[in-house]
């Protein structure tokens, strides 16, 4: 199918977003329901603008913009960004976007190995909190049932969580994941890990790829998505013609003890 585009900012995009700069909001705002989504953090690296808080920022000022992050492997790109934490401030993002976020995992500077495991445990925590547990029942004095809640218990050969999250989840069954691919191996392993892949080697081939389009500036943000027709409303993954997404933790043991009788 054909999906509305991805459009990754440049450091240079993203600083001027970051400032305000008023070009820079206003093509913004009227590209917003053309593309399919922003992708800030987008290059393997470090990055000068934390890409979550800039995200969480511009769907304030941009009502109904999609965002996606580019935060698997820390702001910073040093690996550093614990799995929970990085779970918690991208599903953050997903929330305040009314279910329009989505991750870019790219995995600099670690071994593949782990960064898959990162993605794991991540989804893991974006499920571990089902949002229906939330029946907010004033005649009881109920705010959320939680014979739903789960911790994940995750013990692996790079990372130990505990969980569960302490966020519930997402409109859209959880935020949207993309891979970037450099390899055969890397493509295998992101076949039911995450939604869509990013090829960085173009001999590769998927039908889950995903291409990002630079920008560099607010006038290469407008041709971009000049005489493209609005993008689905609502999710992103409606936009980007995703069904919804959970992992069933049913067998992983309740966060708040045994379940009511």
């Amino acid at each position: 199918m054909s999906r509305p585009p991805l459009l990754a900012a440049s450091e240079a995009l993203e600083r001027a977003l970051a400032a305000r700069e008023p070009d820079a909001l206003a093509a913004l705002e009227s590209a917003s329901d053309r593309l399919g989504a922003l992708v800030l953090g987008a290059r393997p690296g470090a990055s000068v603008v934390d890409p979550v808080a800039l995200g969480i920022a511009l769907t304030a000022q941009v009502p109904g913009l999609a965002v996606v992050a580019g935060n698997a492997d820390s702001f910073g790109g040093s690996g550093t960004d614990a799995p929970y934490n990085a779970a918690r401030r991208l599903l953050s993002l997903d929330h305040l976007s009314l279910g329009r976020g989505g991750a870019l995992f790219a995995g600099t500077g670690e071994p593949l190995p782990r960064t898959l495991e990162r993605i794991r445990v991540i989804r893991e925590l974006w499920n571990s909190w089902p949002r229906e547990s939330l029946v907010a029942d004033v005649a009881r004095g109920v705010f959320a049932e939680t014979d739903g809640i789960r911790r994940i218990e995750h013990t692996g050969e790079h990372f130990s969580v505990l969980g569960s999250l302490n966020s519930p989840t997402s409109l859209q069954g959880e935020p949207v994941s993309i891979l970037r691919v450099g390899s055969a191996e890397a493509l295998v392993a992101a076949e039911d890990l995450v939604d869509l892949v990013v090829l960085d080697d173009p001999s590769l081939r998927s039908e889950r790829a995903i291409e990002l389009v630079p920008v560099d500036s607010a006038a290469e943000l407008a041709v971009a998505v000049a005489g493209l027709a609005a993008a689905p409303s609502g999710t992103l993954r409606a936009r980007l013609g995703l069904p919804e997404r959970t992992l069933d933790l049913s067998d992983r043991p309740l966060a708040f003890g045994a379940a009511r009788a």
